[in-house]
Formats: C-alpha cells, sequence, structure tokens
C-alpha cells in the first residue's frame, strides 16, 4: 500500500517537512533563524526527523488460517486432496485502522493486502477473485476471525470459494472437495518491512557530515 505522510517540526531553528512513503522516505529541511548553524545540529535534526517519519508507515501485519476437507473429497479431484487433507490461507494486511472491538472487515481489493490460498496443488489469490462487489474479505468480531469470503472460478467450469467458515472447489469435470476453516488456528504477527536503499544512503552520508565536521573543528 502506498501511504504519504507530510509533517512539520521545528527543532534548533530549522523548520523540517518530513514526506514519508511506504518504501521511500524524503526529507527537506528550511532555515528559519539567521545566522550559521553547525552541521552537527543539522546533523542531528534530520535524524531525529527520520526516525519520526518512520513511525508513520502502515502497520502491515501477516496472517494464517488452516482448513480440513472433512465433508467431501471426490476422487480424481484436481486439487490432489482427500479427506483429512488441509488447505491454508496467507494473507498481508494493513491492520492500523482494526479496533479489535465489534464486527471489522479487511478489504482485499485495496493495494498492499494479499490473500493466498493453497488448495493442495492449486493456489489462488486475491486478484483471481470473480465475484465482483467488495471482493475478497476477512470479517472479525471483537478480534477474533469469523469469516473468510472469497469466490474464484478457472478453467471452463471449475471453482473455489469460501463463505463464512466453509469452502468448496470443484474441477471441470465436477470433482470437487468441501470442509471447514478452523478459525482457531488463525495466528497473526507484524510484517518486518526492511530499510529501504534511500534510508541507508542517507545514513553513510549523515556519518560523512559528522566526519567532515569534527575535521574541520580540530
Amino acid at each position: 500500500m502506498l501511504l504519504k505522510f507530510c509533517r512539520y517540526c521545528v527543532f534548533d531553528g530549522f523548520r523540517m517537512q518530513i514526506e514519508t512513503t511506504t518504501g521511500f522516505i524524503g526529507i527537506q529541511c528550511q532555515i528559519k533563524s539567521n545566522g550559521v548553524r553547525k552541521m552537527k545540529s543539522i546533523t542531528y535534526t534530520l535524524l531525529l526527523a527520520l526516525l519520526w517519519g518512520m513511525n508513520a508507515e502502515a502497520a502491515l501485519v501477516s496472517g494464517n488460517v488452516t482448513g480440513t476437507v472433512d465433508t467431501f473429497a471426490d476422487p480424481g479431484n484436481i486439487f490432489g486432496l482427500g479427506l483429512g487433507d488441509t488447505i491454508e490461507l496467507n494473507v498481508v494486511f494493513d491492520d492500523a485502522g482494526l479496533t479489535g472491538m465489534g464486527g471489522e472487515t479487511v478489504f482485499f481489493n485495496l493495494p498492499g493486502n494479499t490473500m493466498e490460498f493453497t488448495v493442495g496443488l492449486l493456489t489462488f489469490t486475491e486478484d483471481m477473485d470473480t465475484a465482483g462487489g467488495v471482493g475478497p474479505t476477512l470479517f472479525f468480531f471483537d478480534g477474533v476471525l469469523s469469516e473468510i469470503k472469497y469466490d474464484t472460478q478457472f478453467g471452463s467450469s471449475g471453482l473455489f470459494f469460501s463463505f463464512i467458515q466453509f469452502f468448496e472447489g470443484s474441477d471441470d469435470a465436477g470433482n470437487g472437495i468441501g470442509g471447514n476453516w478452523d478459525m482457531g488456528s488463525y495466528t497473526e504477527s507484524p510484517v518486518v518491512i526492511p530499510l529501504p536503499p534511500a534510508v541507508w544512503l542517507f545514513g553513510s552520508g549523515l556519518i560523512g557530515l559528522i566526519g567532515i565536521a569534527r575535521r574541520k573543528k580540530s
């Protein structure tokens, strides 16, 4: 998800405008006070602004839930699954707006939110949903996963769908599977976003400026 934030702060006589986007951080500095400031003050100001601006990044989390083929499994189905086999759903989404109270919906037709079903030999993603409307969603109640909504078609008449806690799929020959999600198996963890190369270059530049300033002072 491409997010952009603009903030202003005043530190040591400098007015800072910080713009941050996912994967990129840009900083502009405008001197408001009269006179010449020491390079070290500028460096500290930029460093503080950088760290502060990075906190505005999206709160991405990854989630995983499994389901069991426990309703039916036709022999020779395209998924290669039998009774007792499991399927898996992996998601990544921004949970910044979730409160963990009442009913809340996560939409996967939004940029940056991803959904991937591993159903035996086949894989289905959020962009393959063919139901239209709001697209694939997860529904939480009081912070607990309670519904998975997804619907896709493949081949000439194959399909896979998930509704509430039930899933079903079939191939062109009509051989299919059916089962239930184990909502209690849902786990969630923060997504670690590595620092972009631009930040590393910026940090290297700061170290170089500090070194120059110290040599001039000595």
